[in-house]
């Protein structure tokens, strides 16, 4: 992750955080976060729609920022799987 983040410091702004030791930790440490707390706000409906946009969000910027291929969209379409049963149907139509 050392690496992979100071390999992005030319980013405007914020690029000379990414040359320290503490954007390491906060990239591991904030995608493990993310990751185990997203499934409770897709799943709750309330907050769905919220979650979907972080989803979006968050992938989008790892396949912009560490460029790790198919899985970032691979995640984005598996956030159908917490949407209602009809909701596809409902969008076709």
């Amino acid at each position: 992750m050392r690496r992979w983040v100071a390999s992005r410091a030319d980013f405007p702004v914020v690029g000379p955080f990414f040359t320290t030791e503490w954007a390491a930790y906060f990239f591991s440490y904030g995608g493990l976060s993310f990751d185990l707390g997203i499934g409770f706000v897709l799943l709750w409906r309330k907050t769905r729609w919220l979650g979907i946009l972080a989803v979006f969000f968050f992938h989008l910027m790892n396949n912009w920022m560490f460029s790790i291929g198919v899985f970032p969209f691979l995640m984005i379409g598996a956030t159908v799987l917490f949407l209602e049963p009809d909701t596809p149907r409902k969008w076709l139509q």
